[in-house]
C-alpha cells in the first residue's frame, strides 16, 4: 500500500484503522512496518489528529508513535524494513538516533544476523562514550563483547591453611588454568570468575558427582577432588 496512491474517503480511513488495530498490539503483523506508518499517515489526514487516531485504536499515543520512527530512517534502511528482513519496532526506533550512513551499517549487520535488538542499544550507548570512534568499529567492540562470557560464584573458605595460589591449584585439578579468568580471596570468601568453557567442565564436574554447582566449588575449595 502506497500512500500516495491511497485517497482520503471514509472507506479508506476505516481501512487504515483496521489494518493500524490489526498490526499495532502484537508481534505476529501481516503488514511491515513501513506499511502500517503509511496506513497511520492516511488514518492521521482523515481523522484530523494523531491523538484521535490513538484513541479510536484504543491504544496510547506513546505506542503508536513508535510506529512512526520508520519515517525518521534513510530509504535504504526503509526498503531493509520493507522487505522484512528487519522487522522490530525497537530497532526501528533505536536506528533513528544514528546518523544516515550510521543506520545503514547497523542495518544491514541486523539484516545478515550478525546484530540483535540489544546489540543495538549497545552500540547506541558506546557511540555516546566514544565518539571518536567509527560507527565499523564501534559494532566490532559490541560484538566482541558480547561474544565474551563470564560466570562468576563466591563461596567459603573453612580451612585456614588455604591461600590463593593453593586455592588456584586445587581448581586446576578440575578446570584447565587458562579457564580460570581471575580468583581471589578475601577473609573466608572466595571469588573465582570462569569463562564459558570453564563454566562447562565445572557443570560436567558436578553432575558427574551429583552435587549443584555450588557444592561442587564448595567440594574442590577444600580439596575434596577425586
Amino acid at each position: 500500500m502506497k500512500k500516495d496512491k491511497v485517497q482520503i474517503n471514509d472507506k479508506n480511513i476505516q481501512k487504515s484503522l483496521a489494518a493500524l488495530i490489526k498490526n499495532t498490539r502484537t508481534t505476529h503483523r501481516y503488514l511491515s512496518l513501513v506499511e502500517i506508518a503509511d496506513w497511520l499517515d492516511v488514518a492521521i489526514e482523515g481523522l484530523g489528529s494523531f491523538k484521535e487516531v490513538a484513541d479510536r485504536i484504543d491504544l496510547s499515543e506513546k505506542m503508536l508513535k513508535q510506529f512512526q520512527y520508520i519515517r525518521e530512517l534513510t530509504p535504504t534502511v526503509q526498503k531493509i524494513f520493507a522487505s522484512r528482513k528487519i522487522d522490530s519496532v525497537d530497532i526501528a526506533v533505536h536506528l533513528s538516533m544514528f546518523k544516515d550512513q550510521e543506520q545503514i551499517e547497523i542495518a544491514k549487520e541486523i539484516a545478515s544476523g550478525n546484530l540483535n535488538s540489544a546489540d543495538v542499544r549497545a552500540i547506541r550507548e558506546l557511540k555516546k562514550e566514544a565518539k571518536h570512534l567509527c560507527i565499523t568499529d564501534v559494532i566490532e567492540k559490541v560484538k566482541a563483547s558480547r561474544d565474551v562470557k563470564q560466570y562468576v560464584a563466591e563461596f567459603v573458605i573453612r580451612s585456614k591453611r588455604s591461600d590463593e595460589e593453593s586455592l588456584r591449584d586445587r581448581f586446576s585439578k578440575v578446570l584447565k588454568p587458562h579457564n580460570i579468568t581471575s580468583l581471589s580471596l578475601k577473609g573466608s570468601i572466595g571469588k573465582i570468575v570462569l569463562d564459558s568453557r570453564g563454566w562447562q567442565l565445572l557443570q560436567q564436574y558436578a553432575k558427574k558427582h551429583r552435587l549443584t554447582k555450588a557444592q561442587a566449588i564448595t567440594a574442590i575449595a577444600q580439596g575434596d577432588v577425586e
